[in-house]
């Protein structure tokens, strides 16, 4: 009887190890793709240094990795004078300059990423409270 039940359960064991096996290269995968989805393999932003096809893609990406960095914290986003030149672009009242930034940012996101549209509006509607009031 013991040898039978030691034999189903290191069945049950080699199994379970092998299911935790692929759910493991399973996290490793989707941890990978979104990795390469961020980095301009899909349709969303790519980080700086990746290949861009032309200097507009560059300008975007320098753009949208300046304003939501995938890689890096608030503080260290701080520390980069694009990120300071957008905010203040962004912030602006005059002349409509704040609203033509606003403008020209909603063309160059990704419109059928919903986060990066649901960032658009946050930032749109808490801009246009504190500077409209």
């Amino acid at each position: 009887m013991a040898p039978h039940f030691r034999d189903e359960f290191m069945t049950m064991l080699e199994d379970e190890i092998g299911l935790r096996k692929r759910h493991r290269n399973s996290i490793e995968h989707a941890r990978l793709s979104f990795s390469l989805m961020l980095r301009g393999a899909g349709s969303g932003w790519c980080h700086p240094v990746t290949k861009c096809r032309s200097i507009g893609d560059a300008f975007r990406n320098e753009v949208l990795y300046a304003l939501y960095p995938y890689d890096r914290t608030v503080w260290a986003a701080m520390r980069r004078p694009l990120w300071w030149v957008v905010l203040v672009l962004r912030g602006c009242p005059l002349f409509g300059i704040g609203s033509l930034s606003f403008a020209c940012l909603l063309c160059i996101i990704d419109r059928t990423d919903h986060y990066q549209l649901i960032q658009f509006i946050l930032a749109f509607k808490k801009f246009q409270f504190l500077i409209s009031g």
